[in-house]
């Protein structure tokens, strides 16, 4: 970027001459243009750095990170957090689902018993719906829960399948969200629309106006002419309008630099599969919350159905 702007440096020049007197660069003696040029240069390219600084140090106010995740994952998006949901649990659903089979066959046996002993019918759809309610409800806690390895029965040794795949788990959410969440292209677009690009925007304009009043009392003395305020805005919207039309022709570099320097897919990796096992558990329920109920309601009515079909059965019998 600022090599970018380093390269306009002479028609800056011009533009901002002509705004203190018109024709009047062209007055100037060749070296004298070469000396202010390259003067201007080093000065552009250092407002141009300070500019950049100063945003880093204020990206937390000007960037709303947590709304543009929710925003990639929502909406138009929530295919993308189906999908995510399903590509991070699939162990974990298999799981769901070869216990609530293996569970379930346990208690049909069960049935076949009480059906026996009773000889009534409509007892199978009410064990069914209980124990597909129960069945998938304890599946879910034996996903998340115990966060630690425990030991059961003395000899038993259990932990809650999350947890113990926290660090595989983490990379998948590093290969995602620097595939199709983080990615440069999306935060440059995030820093030049809508309300942050309006903030953003609105931020530079301020700062470069404050390092040419800083500049401009430096050099006031040494200008032969009388510059008036509104001279001085006018220079200042010559600069912003510089930096503004140089981003376009410089996306390329941002977007690799961007891309190196904030490292998403390793950063997420790290940070994530280095969380304390209960704060870990909270991220991924945030995630699979609305599911929870949907999973333990549907074991509830596949467990009736199956329930009223081995009524039918007996009845038929």
């Amino acid at each position: 970027f600022e090599s970018t702007i380093g390269d306009q440096t002479e028609e800056i020049c011009s533009d901002i001459a002509d705004v203190l007197k018109p024709g009047s660069w062209q007055e100037i003696a060749p070296p004298a243009r070469a000396m202010i040029t390259t003067q201007v240069k080093t000065e552009t390219q250092k407002l141009v750095k300070e500019v950049f600084h100063d945003i880093q140090g204020k990206a937390d106010e000007l960037f709303d990170l947590n709304k543009l995740v929710f925003n990639r994952l929502s909406g138009p998006n929530i295919q993308r957090l189906i999908r995510l949901t399903q590509e991070i649990g699939h162990a974990e659903f298999k799981f769901i689902e070869y216990y609530g089979a293996v569970f379930g066959f346990v208690i049909g046996l069960a049935q076949i018993g009480v059906w026996s002993a009773m000889n009534i019918w409509w007892l199978m759809p009410i064990v069914g719906v209980i124990v597909g309610l129960v069945t998938n409800y304890l599946a879910i806690q034996m996903i998340f829960r115990p966060l630690e390895p425990k030991r059961y029965f003395g000899f038993f040794k259990y932990q809650g399948l999350f947890p113990k795949r926290q660090k595989a788990i983490a990379a998948d959410y590093g290969r995602v969200a620097e595939a199709e969440i983080l990615t440069p292209q999306v935060i440059l677009a995030m820093v030049s629309e809508g309300e942050t690009g309006g903030r953003v925007a609105a931020y530079v304009t301020e700062l470069v106006s404050e390092k040419l009043e800083e500049q401009w009392e430096k050099v006031k003395p040494m200008v032969p002419v009388d510059v008036t305020p509104e001279m001085i805005e006018e220079v200042k919207d010559i600069m912003a309008k510089r930096m503004a039309d140089a981003a376009p022709k410089v996306q390329p570099q941002m977007e690799q630099y961007l891309g190196e320097k904030l490292d998403v897919r390793n950063t997420v990796e790290t940070k994530l599969g280095e969380l304390p096992k209960m704060e870990f558990e909270r991220i991924l329920r945030g995630i699979f919350e609305e599911d929870e109920l949907t999973l333990v309601l549907v074991g509830g009515v596949l467990g009736g159905s199956v329930g009223v079909l081995q009524g039918m059965l007996v009845l038929s019998l």
